[in-house]
């Protein structure tokens, strides 16, 4: 499985923020997730195994209320032969 470009956080906690489009492009919001990178590795060390982390394009985010800061990232995990099996 390959993730590319997951905004994540070094943090213990996933955090739902919105999103705001500067008016001058267009008047909307979305919500955005960033997932903690923790629990993201120990819900796929569950099934896979992490082959490559890597970098990705984009760079960090600095978030507000509370101060914090994402990172993207990538991931290539493979499916664990135990699972494999089922």
């Amino acid at each position: 499985m390959i993730i590319d470009r997951m905004m994540v956080l070094a943090g213990g906690a996933d955090r739902l923020t919105v999103q705001k489009i500067p008016e001058n492009i267009y008047k909307a919001s979305y919500p955005a997730w960033f997932f903690s990178e923790k629990k993201l590795l120990n819900f796929m060390g569950e099934k896979y195994s992490m082959l490559v982390k890597f970098d990705t394009l984009g760079g960090e985010v600095r978030l507000k209320n509370p101060v914090a800061t994402a990172m993207t990232q990538g991931y290539i995990f493979n499916l664990k032969e135990t699972e494999r099996r089922k």
